[in-house]
């Protein structure tokens, strides 16, 4: 069995069957190990969120198979896990857009316009005053730590992927000072993807509706990363292979509709 937690790098929410699903690296990894993916994956949701799904499913389960094979992926550690039932509405960036335009799809979920603003406020107000830096690296060390102690029986160890810069370096120097039989890569996500734009991305634009934000192309090569990665050295080259200037800036309105054209 293949366990996936993480944010919207990670969630594959097509349908399984769909063509497009089986581009993503999840269903790359399952067809090359001949197994099943269990997602406990969601976008736009906190490490709180990421963590506490680890831990639930643990509690669960007591003990992985030793061929199992758990990939967590790190998110951004400014992100709120504001309401309990909605842990997706974590990003302010989305949160400020939905409370902006009225976004319909936030309403149809219980979420009226009063609290989107709210939160949007409180989410100032709590950088502002709240955030602390050391205090998420502690969070993520000490999950980090306890994952080691739940998953010490895999034949591969745990793969962390961290999603943004701050959270690949806190992850990476935390596994190299202590010497943890981790896998982790030496490059984060988000640089793939904005890599494989060509030309400036315009501010004003969400250019992530790409399928879990990578292109076809380097799903291919991450999976192939992930199944040949060295027990020994606990670590993915990131660094190397991955595809550049797949999609020009200008594109990226309508990449959305042709990845679907494509593979639907």
């Amino acid at each position: 069995m293949i366990y996936l937690f993480g944010d919207s790098f990670a969630y594959c929410h097509y349908n399984k069957d769909n063509l497009v699903f089986q581009k993503t690296y999840p269903a790359i990894l399952a067809n090359y190990y001949k197994t099943e993916i269990k997602s406990y994956a969601r976008g736009g949701v906190a490490n709180s969120f990421i963590f506490k799904s680890f831990n639930d499913l643990f509690s669960q389960i007591k003990k992985f198979n030793d061929d199992d094979i758990v990939i967590i992926n790190i998110t951004a550690s400014t992100r709120i896990w504001f309401w309990e039932n909605h842990p997706e509405l974590s990003d302010s960036k989305k949160v400020k857009a939905a409370w902006a335009n009225e976004n319909v799809k936030f309403f149809e979920r219980g979420v009226n316009i009063r609290e989107l603003h709210n939160f949007y406020k409180f989410y100032q107000l709590y950088m502002h005053f709240f955030y602390f830096e050391e205090r998420e690296r502690t969070i993520i060390e000490n999950f980090i730590l306890s994952l080691i102690k739940r998953t010490d029986n895999l034949n591969k160890p745990p793969i962390l992927i961290p999603c943004f810069a701050a959270e690949w370096s806190w992850t990476k120097k935390i596994v190299k000072k202590k010497k943890l039989p981790i896998i982790v890569p030496n490059l984060h996500l988000d640089d793939i993807s904005r890599n494989e734009i060509k030309g400036t991305i315009p501010t004003t634009h969400n250019w992530e509706h790409r399928i879990n934000h990578l292109m076809p192309e380097n799903h291919l090569i991450l999976a192939d990363k992930i199944i040949n990665a060295d027990k020994n050295t606990y670590s993915i080259n990131f660094k190397s292979h991955f595809k550049k200037d797949l999609v020009d800036s200008k594109d990226l309105e309508s990449l959305r509709y042709k990845i679907r054209d494509a593979y639907e």
